[in-house]
């Protein structure tokens, strides 16, 4: 889809404001130049199997800097803390490659001695496609009591049009990983009261 549909009717410039004073967290993501439509929604389990949002962008013709487009442009989504600090960003992990030692070999006839070798750790990031779920999964094998996520930044950004900003929130006392484990609770109590039933409807059939 275009950005442009996507951003529709421009957000008054005071609501955009008053987002950035609720959240003033945001200003380390976006700025209220750049942001030209924002959302806060609950955090649902129907964004967990999504990818960052994609989207079009198409410049104007008369317009002597961006040129035409289409341009293709992808959402940065990340985890917060309660403070807004970055704790994970899906689509982005390091890799981290343990120091090791290359043991030493000995002369031969055919070649010299070689000393043993210490291979420094190595650290790099890498990037790709991934859902929600899977960097939730992710944040959950890294958190702990002072690294908890509780929300879910979705900026999708347009040099000519501006920003969409999505901030997706969980319930009072929930924290990412505590919220999607009492979502799975929750499936689970439904699908044992279903086989509960069909029990039951078992039962009376062949009472």
């Amino acid at each position: 889809m275009e950005i442009s549909e996507l951003l529709g009717k421009p957000m008054p410039q005071t609501k955009i404001d008053a987002f950035f004073k609720e959240f003033p967290w945001l200003i380390k993501y976006t700025s209220p130049q750049v942001a030209k439509c924002l959302y806060v929604k609950r955090v649902e389990c129907s964004i967990l199997t999504q990818y960052p949002n994609t989207a079009t962008e198409v410049v104007p013709n008369d317009d002597p800097i961006f040129g035409y487009g289409p341009y293709d442009l992808e959402a940065t989504v990340r985890f917060l803390d309660e403070s807004g600090n970055e704790l994970l960003q899906v689509g982005r992990w390091e890799l981290v490659t343990p120091a090791k030692v290359i043991p030493a070999k000995p002369a031969r006839w055919f070649r010299k001695a070689r000393p043993a070798v210490e291979v420094p750790e190595k650290r790099e990031w890498r990037h790709g496609w991934e859902t929600i779920q899977s960097a939730l999964k992710r944040l959950g094998e890294m958190s702990d009591e002072r690294n908890k996520g509780f929300f879910i930044l979705s900026v999708l950004p347009s040099s000519y049009y501006g920003s969409l900003v999505t901030i997706f929130k969980t319930p009072k006392d929930y924290d990412l990983i505590s919220w999607i484990a009492a979502e799975f609770e929750r499936e689970r109590q439904e699908i044992k009261a279903v086989c509960a039933g069909i029990d039951a409807d078992a039962k009376k059939a062949t009472a």
